[in-house]
């Protein structure tokens, strides 16, 4: 991902700002955050799925084809 920070920067003159998932979650002690850092980008599904029932969202998308709904029970 480095490379593709310098090309974005230098190339194209963009700002590049990593995804962190944890930006706004309280993270316990004990985790190091230096390895979190490390990883964070790679984990965006993950935090979506463990905060998906702590929150009321008005919204919610299946993208599932309606050919394959139609296979579930």
């Amino acid at each position: 991902m480095p490379t593709r920070r310098n090309f974005s920067r230098r190339e194209l003159n963009l700002p590049v700002e990593y995804f962190n998932p944890f930006r706004n979650v309280q993270i316990d002690p004990s985790v190091s955050l230096e390895e979190l850092v490390r990883v964070a980008h790679s984990l965006g599904e993950v935090v979506g799925l463990g905060l998906r029932n702590l929150a009321n969202c008005p919204v919610e998308m299946n993208l599932m084809p309606d050919s394959t709904l139609r296979w579930r029970p």
